[in-house]
């Protein structure tokens, strides 16, 4: 084989080593499961559902998670719980994507709480915790 073609068969058989490990940045996982433990507080401190006679009673979660193709996904309304779980299938990220985080809690007869909205970014990683508002967000990603 003569030198230059050598050369030109190196410089092939390298970018291709270059283009394969940029690809190991972009992962597809095919399942999201998204872990939500809400505080027992809001954040001005008072109870989540003002019930006379009733000591605390927890809130009445509902919300979207919102995926970077626009995806959005429903999380139903949990009626009185703290912690809810939800499981996204068919989810293809790359590293650097952000989902998007809103729950909210029900009331009757005034607007709803805010309990948290933001973004969690996709690091690449199997699982990744974020504090959002007064939620704490547990995303795991299963292949």
């Amino acid at each position: 084989m003569s030198k230059v073609k050598t050369l030109i068969f190196v410089g092939a058989l390298a970018m291709s080593f270059i283009a394969s490990a940029a690809n190991t940045n972009t992962q597809k996982p095919k399942t999201m499961v998204m872990s939500f433990e809400i505080d027992k507080y809001k954040r001005d401190g008072k109870e989540w559902d003002n019930i006379p006679l009733a000591s605390n009673p927890p809130p009445d979660v509902y919300g979207k998670v919102t995926l970077p193709n626009d995806r959005t996904e429903d999380i139903p309304l949990h009626e009185d719980s703290y912690q809810l779980k939800i499981v996204i299938q068919d989810v293809e990220l790359k590293v650097g994507d952000l989902v998007h985080v809103e729950l909210f809690d029900r009331d009757r007869g005034r607007q709803d709480d805010v309990i948290a909205t933001g973004d969690i970014l996709y690091t690449g990683e199997r699982e990744t915790k974020e504090n959002l508002g007064k939620a704490t967000v547990k995303v795991t990603f299963l292949e």
